[in-house]
């Protein structure tokens, strides 16, 4: 009923207004109209074709990145995959039993111990390597000169046939896997793990697993970056496969798990702009995230100040008109 009174009193009001002055309110009404639409387009537009060119942008400088993690990770793969041509060392892992020991003769580890400085000698990114045969036997080698003893003393009572990292590796069939945080028990390293199921280059059969533990400096080295001005903008790693894992950020950010949990649901989400290039060396995701409001900051300068001066002249064309 007071909407009905209210209404009633405005067209009476309205009503009563001399002609001119019908048509000066009209020309202010439709003003003002234009004035927003133009702001709020001009605003939508504006914002629209900044975070379009920040992902294109960013999507070119991932890719960059990409080649330049292939670039650390191949030289590291090709000498894993030059240990299965090793006769000494196939030796060692084919003439295995099951004897009831974890450990390796002083022979054997001499032989391991060889064949895993090859790797550890050539770069200092990697912290640990293992082998481990098909009978439970395990060999360490540590880069970091601690963790081989916590290493024993956990496989003595822990089965790795049961950890999902030799699942992952069985299932791969020989192919690379890679896992966002230090998989070997006993070790308190952060770090990513690269997993490999060691088939026989002869005739296919298993052999054992390699296990090389990395410093996350292979992650930290591989984005190029440069200062780019804003506060909120980050790039990071995620492992997708397993429920969108934060792999890497840097160490500064505030809220890791906000982040990752946003990348979880980035189709929903307005609060971040997420650009992201698949590594199909590591199968994760190569991400830079910002906060929109930081990145939408000039488009609502541009809004402000169309509204400002639209505004201004509307005030100033009805007191001239009056």
């Amino acid at each position: 009923m007071s909407g009905r009174i209210r209404r009633a009193h405005i067209r009476q009001w309205w009503i009563n207004q001399r002609i001119r002055q019908q048509i000066l309110f009209s020309l202010l009404l439709v003003a003002i109209l234009g004035i927003g639409s133009i702001g709020g387009i001009s605003y939508r537009i504006s914002r629209n074709t900044v975070e379009r060119n920040f992902r294109m942008s960013h999507a070119a400088t991932l890719k960059n990145s990409g080649k330049v993690l292939d670039m650390n990770l191949n030289p590291m793969i090709e000498v894993i995959r030059s240990f299965l041509n090793d006769q000494d060392f196939k030796k060692v892992l084919l003439s295995q039993t099951d004897n009831g020991k974890r450990s390796f003769t002083m022979a054997e580890q001499r032989v391991l111990k060889g064949v895993a400085e090859r790797l550890t000698k050539q770069e200092s990114r990697v912290n640990y390597v293992a082998f481990i045969d098909l009978y439970g036997h395990y060999y360490l080698l540590s880069n970091i000169n601690r963790g081989s003893y916590d290493f024993f003393q956990y496989y003595e009572e822990h089965d790795f046939l049961a950890t999902e990292w030799s699942r992952a590796a069985r299932e791969a069939g020989g192919r690379e896997v890679f896992f966002g945080d230090s998989v070997l028990g006993g070790l308190y390293e952060e770090g990513l793990s690269l997993v490999k199921y060691l088939n026989n280059p002869v005739n296919n059969e298993p052999m054992g697993y390699i296990v090389v533990d990395l410093s996350l400096s292979v992650l930290e080295r591989s984005f190029v970056t440069g200062n780019e001005g804003y506060a909120t903008n980050v790039y990071m790693v995620v492992d997708e496969k397993r429920d969108c894992q934060l792999v890497f950020a840097p160490e500064d950010i505030a809220h890791p798990d906000e982040l990752a949990e946003a990348f979880r649901n980035r189709d929903s989400q307005k609060k971040y702009i997420f650009t992201s290039v698949h590594n199909e060396t590591t199968g994760w995701e190569l991400v830079n995230v910002i906060e929109r409001n930081e990145l939408s900051t000039d488009s609502k300068l541009i809004r402000n100040t169309v509204f400002f001066c639209g505004g201004f002249l509307v005030v100033l064309s009805g007191f001239l008109a009056m």
